[in-house]
């Protein structure tokens, strides 16, 4: 993955670098048929005859794996493959090796739409949770030097699962020739003092270049909370500023209130893929309906001869419902059936 060199003066700097992570490809898919069974693993060519209990407790035990159920003429093998695929979702964590003395790392893990945001800068390593196939995550890693460093060291930063690294090497400047300070700097919002590099703030103004009214930022961010001051400063999903939220991309609101990406799935899709996601919540296609856009409007495949479901049920998501008084069954409904006989159980309706 390359190298990164940084360098800093004694205590006074610190060095940031980004990284992105997609999720490991490797990934387990086990297809149930009628009476048996087999498992494909990925890169593996291996297969076995298993029963429904069975791969049912083995997918539990099995990271990245997942079980479906095989029509008897295997009409859904490829769309029951494909919403494993897009179902399927993993946990991405960086960590580092061993560091030098007096050298200290901290990570901030930025998870993208649909998955778990990390909280506040960590210490022992970056983690991202419900990252699904193809998705990127990034990871902010803050390096910083309480002290001067003997010649070049450095340190690895890996992905757990993955056999990549990031060799870190390090370099700190000792002594440096500072020069004069500059008073009331533009560096520092024309109010403070720049010296070696680093804003000397007046009273009442805070922040790395002395933009931040000290009562307006305040120790709890208040301006970034909501009216009963309860619950995360910017709903969670963004950085309190000067009193004013940052959001997170995909979030907007004065107090990021609003996810443009945190709407319902279906088959691992936002909003099934037949809407729009706004502020938390589904705007459907108009041909599309439910709260994740998963139902289809469409009928034609619940009737027969112009009839919905052969008049004997309701369409739903253009599949049939249960028939009217349980006496219609099959597929659209058509066939005759009493639903109180123990055989045609399982055989009124097909949802």
């Amino acid at each position: 993955m390359g190298a990164w060199v940084a360098s800093t003066c004694q205590v006074m700097g610190a060095a940031t670098l980004a990284l992105m992570a997609s999720m490991p490809r490797a990934m387990s898919t086990w297809v149930l048929g009628k009476g048996a069974a087999w498992g494909v693993e990925q890169g593996s060519g291996a297969s076995a005859s298993l029963s429904c209990p069975h791969l049912q407790k083995l997918s539990k035990l099995i990271p990245k794996s997942v079980v479906g159920e095989l029509k008897e003429d295997s009409s859904n093998v490829v769309q029951l493959i494909a919403d494993a695929y897009n179902s399927l979702s993993s946990t991405v964590e960086l960590q580092h090796s061993a560091l030098p003395p007096g050298v200290s790392v901290t990570y901030e893990s930025h998870c993208g739409p649909g998955a778990e945001e990390a909280g506040p800068p960590q210490a022992e390593g970056g983690r991202c949770s419900g990252v699904h196939i193809n998705e990127q995550v990034e990871f902010w890693v803050t390096v910083r030097a309480g002290a001067c460093l003997q010649g070049t060291q450095g340190f690895t930063l890996r992905v757990l699962g993955l056999a990549e690294e990031l060799h870190v090497a390090l370099e700190t400047s000792c002594g440096c020739d500072c020069g004069p300070s500059l008073p009331r700097a533009p560096h520092c919002a024309d109010l403070g003092n720049l010296t070696c590099g680093v804003c000397s703030c007046p009273a009442g103004r805070v922040g790395r270049h002395c933009e931040c009214d000290a009562a307006e930022q305040g120790a709890a961010g208040h301006g970034c909370r909501v009216a009963n001051g309860t619950g995360p400063a910017c709903s969670g999903r963004g950085r309190c500023v000067c009193g004013r939220c940052e959001c997170d991309p995909h979030v907007r609101g004065d107090r990021c209130e609003c996810d443009d990406a945190g709407c319902e799935r279906h088959s691992g899709r936002l909003c099934a893929g037949h809407g729009q996601c706004v502020c938390g919540m589904c705007q459907c296609e108009p041909d599309y309906m439910g709260s994740a856009c998963e139902c289809s409007r469409n009928t034609s495949a619940c009737k027969q001869d112009g009839q919905e479901c052969s008049g004997h049920g309701r369409c739903m998501c253009n599949h049939t419902g249960m028939g009217l008084g349980a006496k219609g069954r099959g597929q659209r409904c058509g066939g005759k059936g009493q639903g109180s006989k123990s055989g045609d159980k399982g055989q009124q309706a097909e949802t």
